[in-house]
């Protein structure tokens, strides 16, 4: 029999030895991992527009699913809420903010966005660079990673942080106009039948100068999704050098679904994985398109609609009892 002393250093013994084996074996053991849903990594470029109520409702929702995570908050120009307004509903959500919340700054650029599909300078693209350089100047080299989020997006689902860094870039296919692949990730555009996004062949959009510079003559041109799109800081950084110095305002609609996908799978990513963000193509008729029910949200939370997914699209503002029900998720 141990006695009381013998039994303590005994168990203290155990204690240490998966402390004992990483150092003698390992490199690479961490003696302060950070926890698998830890975002203070991720800074999210959120582009809003719609009444203070659902932004408040967006930024916590955010804050909820990727803890610790900073937020650039990019207010469109054509907005009906003042600056003023959209300030005090980002007041609103730092007072109920944990102390390991990360910061909610304001984009003091405003872009007029009609429309996410405008061409550059006005697109959905465009609020992702200004985004991220505020970031870049606001938090210095304190992010890795870059996850877009719009007004009409919720997160459903915990676990998010851990896959966005674990991968370079997660861009998602748009599954229209004859464009499919096998693992959910950006078609690539056809030269002259099958996939056509709005029309538009390869041969057609290699005229671009932008195009030609990211996407050399042997390179396929894919299209894809940036909502719920994620990725590797250097690379938006990369493009955003390109583009600045190439890009010819007004030549591409659309350009968020061209550019980036075909920049970034030029490249050589590590495991690429597709947005965040589950939409429903299934529709039947624009009344209903790209709809979210209840049973999409319990699928998604569940992980039965993809392992990748881990937000909706389309919650929209005057859909109150989908709002009320994932504002009521753990």
């Amino acid at each position: 029999m141990l006695n009381d002393d013998e039994t303590s250093g005994a168990i203290m013994a155990l204690l240490l030895v998966p402390r004992f084996l990483c150092l003698v074996l390992f490199t690479g053991c961490r003696s302060d991992p950070q926890p698998l849903n830890d975002a203070r990594q991720i800074v999210v470029s959120i582009a809003v527009h719609e009444a203070p109520d659902a932004i408040l409702e967006l930024l916590k929702n955010v804050r909820h699913n990727l803890p610790g995570c900073s937020i650039v908050v990019h207010h469109n120009a054509l907005s009906p809420v003042s600056p003023r307004e959209l300030r005090a509903t980002v007041r609103r959500a730092e007072l109920n903010a944990t102390s390991t919340a990360g910061s909610i700054v304001v984009n003091p650029k405003r872009i007029a966005m009609a429309k996410p599909a405008d061409a550059m300078p006005r697109s959905l693209l465009d609020i992702l660079l200004v985004n991220v350089a505020h970031a870049t100047t606001e938090l210095a080299a304190s992010f890795t990673h870059v996850v877009h989020t719009c007004a009409n997006e919720r997160f459903v689902r915990p676990g998010a942080a851990a896959h966005v860094l674990a991968h370079d870039a997660g861009i998602s296919l748009i599954p229209r106009f004859g464009c499919s692949s096998n693992d959910g990730l950006p078609a690539r555009v056809s030269e002259d039948k099958g996939c056509l996004p709005h029309g538009k062949n390869a041969a057609a959009l290699r005229r671009d100068p932008l195009m030609q510079a990211i996407a050399p003559s042997k390179t396929a041109i894919r299209w894809g999704q940036l909502d719920g799109a994620f990725f590797r800081r250097e690379l938006i950084s990369e493009f955003a050098n390109i583009s600045s110095a190439l890009l010819k305002p007004g030549r591409v609609e659309t350009p968020m679904e061209y550019y980036l996908p075909t920049f970034c799978f030029a490249r050589a990513l590590k495991s690429p994985t597709t947005a965040l963000t589950y939409m429903d193509w299934h529709y039947t008729s624009s009344r209903h398109k790209l709809e979210i029910k209840p049973a999409d949200v319990a699928a998604v939370r569940r992980g039965r609609r993809g392992a990748s997914f881990f937000s909706v699209m389309r919650v929209q503002p005057d859909d109150h009892a989908l709002r009320e029900l994932i504002a009521k998720l753990d």
